[in-house]
C-alpha cells in the first residue's frame, strides 16, 4: 500500500472534467477552527459548571463533524 503522499484521486472540475489530485492537494484543505478543551473549572460554580458545559457541547459538534468527513478527507 502507498503513502498518503503517492496516492492520487479522481475528482470532477466545476467545468466536468475529471482530474486526478494528490490525496494531500492543498486545494482540497478546508480550513476550520476547533473549539480547545479546557478541563472542568476547580471551582465548581454553577455559572463556570454551565460555560464549560456548553464548551463540551462545541467540542462534541467538531468531534461529530470530523467522523462525518468522507475517509479520503
Amino acid at each position: 500500500m502507498c503513502s498518503l503522499h503517492e496516492r492520487y484521486i479522481t475528482v470532477t472540475t466545476a467545468d466536468g472534467r475529471e482530474e486526478s489530485l494528490s490525496a494531500l492537494d492543498v486545494s482540497r484543505v478546508e480550513n476550520v477552527e476547533f473549539v480547545e478543551f479546557r478541563p472542568l473549572p476547580s471551582d465548581k460554580d454553577q455559572a463556570a459548571v454551565d460555560a464549560w458545559l456548553e464548551r463540551a457541547n462545541f467540542i462534541i459538534e467538531d468531534l461529530r463533524w470530523l467522523l462525518k468527513l468522507p475517509y479520503e478527507r
